[in-house]
């Protein structure tokens, strides 16, 4: 074990009048070296605290600073050791208002291999802020598992070599066994097999149902070869600049929440009300985004789903965050079924969307479970619905085989679905067909098994979402059929070019395809917008959309006089029914003048 290194460099002098401290901030930052194996307190100024507010400030700016690659042009990769993994808190952690007791997990995340943030709740962020600390920076790569604990002034690398292999919540009661202390005295969050195995959507969990899960953050976790952070509840005081006021404003929120018709139903039932309200709206994501319609999931009574009855079907633990009295976060136990007796915590709407909804399953029970099991695996269940839901619609068509997948995966099937999973077996490492569930839903698009042919591009998966939880419609899809129209149209030269558009398939949805005219000497090339900017031959080109957003080092956008591409003859291969809700039946292959509106695809 390592003990915690108590001095730091000192704070530069400024002026008296700007040295007192916000109110509630603990004003030490703790610094994990895990290749030099050290810790350290980092002071930080009031000047700080004020511009770099909260975790998600605090943690953007050091991801800034101290994750630039050479040249200072990109960002590290999410794998290199000078990455940072940044757990935070804000300025309320500790203070008796509600909600404010989670963390934020700011690092260079896998998904995107971006910067990304991402929030948990429950109490860590009190803990770490009793402990004497706002937030830490881990940096470097151990050379063997580790974990961190942090009990006021002690602060220690621990061997981890125990651990490793177990699930979150096997992981929490090994560490409440080892220290001796238990429930709310010890926040432990913690990586399952997943994130030891680099699963690309791998989350970061803790006291037994939070979850930090976008962007992979749990495998930036695993690369470090750091198991958990488990931080005891110190005993160092907070002090609030006013405490009547903060104690004023925290009862006026609680009341509002209470007693404002607009969000009494988030106070008393989270975000159940959501697979109600979104099946209303023809929004829920049913059997991987195929259909709109709870009629086609066997066994599906919407009235079942109503908050009241999600709720009332299980007997109910409570298990609030630090200091809310928010009625979410329960720890539920299943009264029936295969899983009697089993504790669960209670799905919030992406748990009952990516875990039953998704892969064609109304089984609240089996859902709940499920949802349980990936938390404890540690996966993102927005990522693992959608991955899920695509392999079984791949079964379903006949594009991934009985013999390839090992086992017949239909829709609603709870524990083929947990088979795919594998959290007992050694699914997620690198094996075969699994290396496409390590990967996500993203990366699994551009590579699928052999047997799925060239009618691959048919098949409803989705993009990984942008760290809201919401899938991001495929621009790749997009761009990669308006060019198969194109190719056949504008001979050799602009087939070898138009090749290139493959290249901006990973870029966001502000995007434009600029196809190049055999006659001139540019190439594909992303140049800003949300629209499509296709030049070929022939006919009048497609405006550029939104010129207001051009980059300001480029030149704004215009048509080109000659060699453009008319809307007629611009067709989509896809011969499907959209699946946008409920709205025009028409077949997008027959007629594409209706996807344009003023020089632009619609979304």
């Amino acid at each position: 074990m390592t003990p915690a290194t108590a001095t730091a460099p000192k704070q530069p002098k400024t002026n008296a009048a700007t040295t007192a401290r916000p109110g509630a901030f603990a004003g030490n930052l703790l610094r994990v070296d895990l290749t030099r194996r050290t810790c350290r307190a980092e002071p930080w100024g009031p000047e700080r605290m004020r511009a770099e507010l909260g975790g998600v400030g605090l943690g953007a700016m050091i991801l800034y600073r101290e994750t630039a690659a050479k040249g200072g042009k990109r960002n590290v990769a999410w794998d290199h050791p000078d990455n940072r993994l940044v757990l935070g808190t804000g300025p309320l952690a500790g203070l008796p208002v509600w909600g404010t007791g989670g963390l934020t997990v700011c690092t260079i995340g896998p998904g995107t291999n971006g910067p990304t943030s991402t929030q948990a709740n429950g109490f860590f962020g009190t803990n770490l802020k009793y402990c004497g600390y706002d937030a830490i920076i881990i940096q470097g790569q151990s050379k063997d598992w580790v974990y961190l604990y942090i009990n006021d002034d002690v602060v220690e690398l621990r061997d981890a070599k125990t651990l490793v292999g177990l699930d979150t919540w096997e992981t929490q009661n090994a560490l409440y066994q080892e220290t001796g202390l238990v429930g709310h005295q010890l926040s432990v969050y913690s990586i399952g097999p997943a994130g030891e195995n680099l699963v690309r959507f791998a989350a970061i969990q803790g006291d037994f149902g939070h979850v930090a899960s976008k962007n992979g953050c749990g495998a930036v976790m695993g690369k470090k070869r750091l198991k958990a952070v488990a931080i005891v509840k110190g005993t160092k005081a907070l002090h609030a600049a006013d405490p009547h006021g903060v104690m004023q404003a925290a009862d006026d929120m609680a009341h509002d929440l209470r007693t404002d018709a607009s969000a009494r139903s988030l106070y008393e039932y989270g975000t159940l009300p959501g697979v109600v309200n979104l099946s209303k709206m023809g929004a829920l994501p049913i059997k991987n985004y195929t259909t709109n319609l709870t009629s086609n999931v066997a066994g599906a009574d919407m009235s079942a789903w109503e908050a009241p009855q999600l709720r009332e079907h299980f007997d109910h633990r409570g298990h609030q965050c630090n200091a809310c009295g928010m009625h979410h976060c329960h720890m539920s136990v299943i009264r029936q079924g295969p899983q009697k007796g089993a504790i669960v915590d209670e799905p919030e709407y992406e748990g009952w969307s990516g875990c039953g909804w998704a892969i064609g399953s109304a089984d609240r029970d089996g859902v709940a479970w499920l949802n349980t099991e990936c938390d404890r695996a540690c996966v993102d269940v927005n990522e693992w619905g959608w991955l899920c839901g695509w392999v079984m619609e791949c079964q379903e068509k006949g594009y991934i085989t009985r013999e390839q997948l090992g086992f017949e995966l239909k829709w609603g099937d709870i524990k083929g679905a947990h088979r795919q999973a594998g959290r007992r077996e050694a699914r997620w490492s690198r094996q075969g067909l699994c290396d496409l569930h390590r990967e996500g839903s993203d990366p699994a698009r551009p590579r699928p098994p052999r047997a799925v042919g060239r009618d691959a591009g048919h098949l409803h998966l989705v993009h990984r979402d942008d760290g809201d939880g919401q899938p991001r419609a495929s621009d790749g899809d997009r761009a990669a059929r308006a060019g198969q129209s194109l190719r056949r149209r504008a001979g050799r030269q602009v087939r070898r070019r138009a090749a290139r558009a493959a290249e901006l398939r990973r870029f966001p949805r502000d995007l434009h395809l600029h196809v190049a005219d055999p006659a001139r000497e540019h190439l594909p090339r992303p140049l800003g917008g949300d629209g499509l900017d296709l030049h070929g031959r022939g006919g009048a080109p497609l405006r550029a959309a939104h010129r207001c957003h051009q980059p300001g080092d480029r030149a704004p956008l215009r048509p080109h006089r000659r060699h453009g591409i008319s809307v007629d003859p611009l067709r989509f291969d896809s011969g499907r029914r959209s699946r946008e809700g409920p709205g025009d039946p028409r077949a997008m292959g027959k007629d594409a003048r209706h996807l344009v509106r003023r020089g632009r695809f619609r979304p």
